[in-house]
């Protein structure tokens, strides 16, 4: 497990850490599962390949016991093949169940002073992605602040890092088969929780973001 810091300024009332908050979540939970996916899948190929070489049960049922478990669990109606969906882009918040409590994004420790700051533990590559995100977003839209850029041509150059910054985080998406619809509501999905942090950002209330080893980091 890895921790993500970040640093925040200014008035924060409880309505916008809760809205901060949930958006965090919903962009970690998105990438999360994807990796959970692409691990499933390397798991199956695994499997099928070891069942091909070397005859029907060669393969260590420890191998498979965490896709077994999250499929029983997301309730998903598929035999175990490596094209199986983890995430329901239709049903983003029923996919998020087959997080286990110790793989979801956790608030462990907050600073309420200004400057403060709020930790939040998860799974340590996920947890890297949100900090490179994150990071992007207070180069882009801090800069713009201080530069109080008002170009449309500026304008027009920052919502175009914007969609790609967003665009980056779900690329795993594009390697695991997900269609091009599946794809755009993906980055529909992240990007509507990314301009909710843009707020946050672009009024200097997130000012940095850095990434703190968890005593079990071992475990991420």
């Amino acid at each position: 497990m890895k921790t993500l810091r970040l640093s925040i300024d200014g008035q924060w009332t409880a309505a916008d850490f809760a809205a901060s908050l949930t958006a965090l979540d919903q962009i970690y939970s998105t990438m999360a599962v994807l990796r959970l996916e692409e691990e499933a899948i390397h798991d199956t190929e695994m499997m099928y390949r070891e069942l091909r070489e070397f005859g029907p049960f060669p393969f260590h049922p420890k191998m498979m016991g965490r896709h077994l478990r999250r499929i029983m669990r997301a309730q998903i109606p598929a035999m175990i093949v490596p094209d199986v969906r983890l995430l329901k882009i239709d049903d983003l918040g029923h996919s998020f169940q087959i997080l286990e409590p110790s793989e979801r994004l956790a608030v462990t420790r907050l600073q309420f002073a200004s400057p403060g700051f709020k930790d939040l533990a998860g799974l340590g590559e996920v947890i890297g992605h949100l900090k490179d995100f994150m990071i992007h977003l207070i180069d882009l839209y801090s800069n713009r602040r201080k530069r109080n850029l008002e170009c449309d041509v500026m304008e027009a150059e920052l919502n175009s890092k914007r969609a790609e910054n967003a665009k980056q985080l779900i690329g795993i998406a594009r390697e695991l088969g997900y269609t091009k619809a599946e794809m755009r509501k993906l980055f529909l999905h992240i990007d509507k929780n990314q301009e909710a942090l843009i707020q946050f950002v672009s009024t200097g209330r997130i000012t940095d973001a850095t990434i703190r080893e968890s005593n079990n980091d071992k475990n991420g």
